[in-house]
């Protein structure tokens, strides 16, 4: 079953039911940290991912150019 998580930064929203953080205990706070740790670390490992396509992108373009630039002269 996958839960729908929303996080502002005093409140935890599971499943349509809202929490307060500060009413939690110290493991539930640590689940929240890590949790909102990892969707940092996802959106920046996105945010990376997106510029490695980037490039991926542009090298490929070039070397498609090139290749028919060569094809083109005869060589």
């Amino acid at each position: 079953m996958k839960e729908r998580t929303e996080m502002s930064n005093d409140t935890i929203t599971i499943n349509d039911v809202e929490y307060d953080v500060a009413e939690m205990t110290d493991n539930q706070k640590y689940a929240v940290a890590q949790v909102r740790a990892i969707n940092a670390t996802i959106n920046q490992k996105n945010f990376e991912l997106d510029q490695l396509r980037a490039a991926h992108d542009s090298f490929a373009r070039v070397l498609l150019e090139s290749v028919a630039t060569k094809e083109e002269s005869g060589d």
